[in-house]
């Protein structure tokens, strides 16, 4: 009884054909009954059972490698991208988006999956997966058809279609095997943008200043109130700063950014990871802005490899292209290769502002914060000054927090009161709100110019 499981554990191996949890448990439970009951006390009634599992266990996995084998010398697939206007392919493709539930088309021969049988087809992209996108065959196709799945990628860039797993399994779940599909037909790519953002007015800030690019207004103020000046009794006592005065003895007023209307190049630099999908849309948006004013732009981003875009179309290819290189420890290096490559082409003239964009989520993470207060500091020391412009919703942080312990009261809330903001404990935005009170850096938030 030993060597027939051998043989069978050897043909299974050859057949490279796997058992499911389920078929493991009955050769499992045969194994109990030819080493117990069959073994030593010679129960005829033991002996029919597990010929009888051996048998139905066997037949089935056998006829599974054998139909697998049919299926992957004459099943046939292709790929094809989705268009406007299905079955018209005069039709131009149709913007993806990231987050929308696009449809993807599958062609497949005309065949027929036997009963008690269902073929999974799972499309495998190059770099990342989305979760859950998988097809299952069932049943008689009579002609070739299209098959359409909906899929919902997660974040924006260049999703690449690798192959295609293909995994057999019987309906009994004793038994499956599966096998990969890698003709170039199921070989595709797919542009995802990210979705729209509102466009928001953030306050224009040149680059480059030259003689006349500056016209400052003293009626309209935009901006977070971060000029700092000695203290003057005309200014009020609400613009006094007394966490300065703590620390100092020394009265300072703060005043909000004079607005300005510049002329000449913007540098802009976005610190979208791939999920702030959001962050990317808004500088792009952005970047609108800057050349409906009849600005040039100076546009890099994470994981860029290269040096710099002058344009719309440019900037929105590296947002997507770059995608898969993102490294949130080497913020660094991609600034400062950045600002290397702006000094390099812009030889002429001297840069003064750089414009980051970042969603506040990103300020989450420990080592990011010290990284930009670390950059920011730096261009300070080559007289650039850092513009933080936010997007995204700021968050709550409580200090109360005895209430936020307190089950009962937290409960009581939800029941009686509108819902309220998450708070957010985690977040070091104070902690990079207090250094830029104290640097006089600029940050601007999404929020105050939709």
């Amino acid at each position: 009884m030993i060597k027939f499981f051998s043989v069978l554990k050897y043909v299974f191996a050859k057949l490279r054909l796997d058992l499911t949890k389920r078929g493991l448990l009955i050769l499992l439970f045969l194994i109990v009954l030819a080493l117990g009951p069959i073994k030593y006390e010679g129960d005829i009634t033991a002996t029919i059972i597990a010929i009888t599992l051996t048998f139905i266990l066997l037949s089935v996995a056998i006829f599974t490698a054998c139909y697998a084998h049919y299926l992957q010398n004459n099943l046939v697939l292709s790929i094809e991208k989705y268009r406007s206007g299905f079955g018209d392919y005069n039709q131009v493709e149709e913007k993806i988006f990231s987050g929308k539930k696009t449809p993807l088309t599958i062609k497949i021969p005309a065949c027929r999956i036997f009963p008690f049988y269902g073929l999974k087809i799972t499309w495998n992209f190059k770099n990342e997966s989305p979760k859950d996108f998988a097809l299952l065959l069932k049943g008689r196709f009579p002609i070739s058809q299209n098959l359409v799945n909906e899929i919902s990628f997660p974040h924006r860039g260049i999703w690449e279609i690798e192959n295609l797993t293909l995994e057999l399994e019987d309906l009994f779940g004793l038994s499956n095997i599966s096998w990969i599909v890698n003709d170039e037909k199921v070989k595709q790519n797919y542009t995802v943008y990210p979705e729209e953002a509102p466009t928001s007015h953030f306050p224009i800030l040149s680059s480059f200043y030259k003689t006349g690019d500056v016209i400052t207004s003293s009626k309209e103020h935009l901006g977070e109130p971060l000029d700092l000046k000695r203290y003057h009794p005309s200014d009020g006592i609400k613009k006094i700063s007394w966490k300065i005065f703590a620390r100092s003895r020394v009265l300072m007023s703060r005043h909000q950014e004079a607005a300005s209307s510049p002329e000449g190049e913007v540098a802009l630099f976005c610190l979208a990871r791939k999920t702030d999908d959001h962050t990317a849309a808004a500088s792009l948006s952005y970047l609108q802005h800057l050349i409906d004013s009849d600005l040039e732009i100076i546009f890099g981003c994470l994981g860029q490899n290269q040096k710099i875009a002058h344009n719309l179309s440019s900037a929105e290819e590296m947002l997507l292209d770059n995608v898969w290189g993102i490294d949130t420890n080497d913020i660094n290096g991609n600034v400062f290769s950045f600002i290397s490559n702006i000094k390099e082409e812009q030889k002429d003239l001297n840069l003064q502002t750089l414009l980051f964009f970042l969603d506040y989520q990103i300020l989450n993470d420990e080592k990011v914060f010290n990284t930009l207060t670390k950059i920011a500091d730096e261009l300070s020391s080559q007289q650039i000054e850092a513009i933080f412009l936010f997007t995204g919703t700021k968050p709550v942080i409580s200090n109360n927090k005895d209430e936020k312990n307190n089950i009962i009261k937290a409960n009581l809330k939800k029941l009686f009161l509108p819902p309220q903001p998450t708070y957010s404990s985690e977040s070091f935005y104070p902690q990079f709100m207090n250094s830029a009170l104290k640097n006089r850096w600029q940050v601007h938030s999404e929020e105050e110019y939709l």
